[in-house]
């Protein structure tokens, strides 16, 4: 199917993916929404505002939590793509000297901001909770 798409459907491509990009949106609103509303749904009521803004638990057994809460938002930035797939369009758009670097920056700020907008709605509904992996045989050190 996709094979014949890319052969035989060429006029299609931008509005399919005009369509994508769109329900992608949408189902990130949907999931993040669904995130926020389900603790007061299911009785659980929501994280403290001193859990979700002031605290900050580190169970990697990393010493450098901003090192950690770095990486965790690294993989939010990349979920909407990689600079690399930006860099792959330089033969194909117009000035791309000026457009690439802006394109890249585009994509990540993006990915950033929704992932963060996603952590907030995940841990407004987390409890506070022991270390998963307390097993000493599993360190990190």
């Amino acid at each position: 199917m996709a094979l014949s798409l890319v052969l035989f459907g060429q006029r299609l491509l931008p509005k399919i993916t005009t369509a994508m990009g769109i329900s992608l949106m949408l189902l990130f609103f949907i999931t993040t929404m669904v995130c926020a509303i389900m603790p007061s749904q299911t009785g659980a009521g929501y994280a403290s505002s001193s859990f979700v803004w002031g605290d900050f638990q580190n169970l990697t057994g990393w010493e450098s939590s901003g090192w950690v809460f770095m990486m965790g938002m690294l993989s939010g930035a990349y979920t909407i793509g990689t600079p690399d797939g930006v860099a792959h369009m330089c033969e194909e758009i117009p000035n791309p000297k000026k457009n690439i670097p802006l394109g890249i920056l585009a994509q990540m700020t993006t990915g950033s901001i929704s992932t963060f907008f996603f952590y907030i709605a995940i841990v407004s509904h987390e409890t506070p909770r022991k270390r998963p992996l307390a097993n000493e045989t599993l360190t990190f050190r």
